[in-house]
């Protein structure tokens, strides 16, 4: 990845002139917080102080966007998710509040805690969903988020108590929804984005960097998300709904993506491995990443194809470095073209742009 870092500090240091014209989005998914928040975490891996001082200063430059409802539009037709996106940790305004707070110098430190005390506000009001993508889940990960990145007080004393009584809320919400789906006989989405294994995610995220005990019940569903898991010759992959009671026909890239297949749930099962030590999580992860480690992909995104398939193979490669992943990783980025990428904005975003291709060197989520 280091030499796209140059073409990514030319890109972010020109954007705000580039991009005069216009209300930008400042969404975390496909907007601009997303390439602050890419051009943060790159700066910081490769350790490129003029990269992450490039991000603080985008930050600064959205921040008279942030109360004009057009930097926050909907971008899907799905008007059921739509009315959420104000709560939503990748479209909404919690997104680019969470990057406000952890992106940027030492002469940004009052506005990052201003933003990481609004954060928390808005985490403390009542979510319609549970999800990762709009819903509560996704702002209890972004918890998780400030008490590892911020250690100064009270922004971490804070993080911790808002994310305990949001994880709390989140998880009574949701063993009641799991009762429901047996009384109403509907199927449950088990996909990191919109379904169980993001909301799963986030609450061992949580525990781990709050170091707190989780809900009793967490080892219980993974057992059980375990045993749905579908073996074949590729290794082991999730259906995006269970049961699919209605038959419906699955898109191609269901099986594979991050936000609906074994992309996402490679970070969870290592993940459970870390929280709980179990040899089956870490069996789980290994072969959910053999299921993408031959795959072509139907794209190149973060979201919803090879790049994804990269950031899996990363989360593999940390539990067994002895074996070929990072080979089965590079290969998944040349898929993706990366050798050929040039940021326009037009292809910029982080989850469905090539940014999140260039970021999947790096532990993003």
């Amino acid at each position: 990845m280091l030499q796209h870092v140059e073409s990514v500090l030319d890109f972010v240091g020109r954007y705000p002139e580039s991009a005069q014209n216009h209300v930008p989005h400042l969404g975390l998914e496909s907007g601009v917080s997303g390439i602050a928040f890419a051009a943060h975490l790159l700066g910081k891996a490769h350790d490129v102080p003029a990269l992450m001082t490039q991000a603080g200063n985008l930050v600064s430059w959205m921040r008279p966007f942030e109360e004009n409802s057009a930097a926050f539009a909907p971008i899907y037709d799905d008007h059921d998710l739509s009315r959420h996106t104000h709560r939503s940790i990748l479209h909404g305004p919690m997104g680019y509040l969470l990057v406000s707070a952890l992106v940027g110098d030492e002469s940004q430190t009052r506005q990052r805690a201003r933003a990481a005390e609004d954060y928390l506000q808005r985490c403390a009001a009542p979510f319609g969903l549970l999800e990762f993508a709009f819903g509560s889940a996704g702002a209890l990960w972004g918890c998780a988020r400030l008490v590892e990145d911020c250690p100064e007080r009270p922004t971490h004393g804070c993080a911790i108590d808002v994310g305990l009584a949001l994880m709390n809320s989140t998880w009574v919400a949701f063993r009641k929804y799991r009762q429901s789906l047996t009384v109403e006989r509907t199927s449950e989405c088990l996909g990191f984005a919109h379904g169980r294994s993001g909301l799963l995610y986030a609450v061992m995220a949580f525990c781990i960097a709050a170091e707190c005990e989780p809900p009793r019940e967490v080892n219980e569903m993974l057992e059980e998300l375990a045993c749905l898991g579908e073996i074949s010759q590729r290794g082991i992959s999730w259906a995006s709904f269970y049961p699919n009671l209605d038959g419906a026909k699955a898109w191609p890239g269901e099986r594979e993506s991050w936000c609906n297949g074994a992309a996402g749930f490679v970070p969870l099962w290592y993940l459970a491995h870390e929280l709980f030590g179990k040899a089956l999580y870490s069996d789980l992860a290994t072969k959910t990443a053999a299921f993408l480690a031959t795959s072509k992909g139907n794209n190149a995104s973060l979201c919803c194809g090879l790049a994804g398939h990269a950031v899996a193979l990363g989360y593999a490669e940390r539990l067994e470095p002895q074996e070929n992943w990072r080979v089965f990783a590079t290969r998944a980025l040349e898929w993706a073209g990366i050798g050929q990428i040039e940021l326009t904005h037009r292809n910029c975003s982080l989850f469905k742009g090539a940014l999140g291709v260039l970021l999947a060197g790096t532990q993003w989520l």
